[in-house]
């Protein structure tokens, strides 16, 4: 599973240059090995050199996807 969402990842960076931050409810399940697993995988997996970016887990809390949407 974590080779599908590192193939996004890499697909993502192809086009925007930018930090990835993994949010939502798919960020309760990914741990930290996870995290350093997907980013060895994307690492691998991308062609360009690009500046480093960082693989971020948000922070899940009730209602986050309410107070950003308020803060925009």
């Amino acid at each position: 599973m974590l080779n599908y969402l590192a193939q996004t990842i890499v697909n993502i960076r192809a086009v925007l240059s930018s930090d990835i931050i993994i949010g939502g409810d798919v960020a309760q399940y990914p741990t930290d090995s996870d995290l350093a697993t997907l980013r060895d995988l994307v690492k691998a997996s991308f062609t360009i050199d690009s500046p480093r970016s960082a693989i971020r887990k948000s922070i899940c809390r009730p209602y986050q996807d309410i107070v950003g949407a308020a803060l925009r």
